[in-house]
């Protein structure tokens, strides 16, 4: 039995900028996302040390 290999050349697939279109596109939604977290956990952790505080000077307080 003999083997078929056909050779593959080794370049890359084409791209155009309708891909590149595409890929920024997907990247700005990412980015708008990680934006958006990165906000709300920084509201997390200032209301958590706000809490924190007010605890602490009840506490000092009496």
């Amino acid at each position: 039995m003999q083997d078929n290999i056909v050779p593959l050349p080794n370049r890359p697939a084409p791209v155009n900028d309708f891909w590149f279109a595409q890929l920024e596109a997907r990247l700005s939604r990412i980015e708008a996302i990680v934006a958006k977290v990165e906000s709300l956990l920084w509201l997390v952790i200032a209301s958590f040390a706000l809490i924190s505080g007010l605890e602490l000077i009840r506490i000092v307080i009496g």
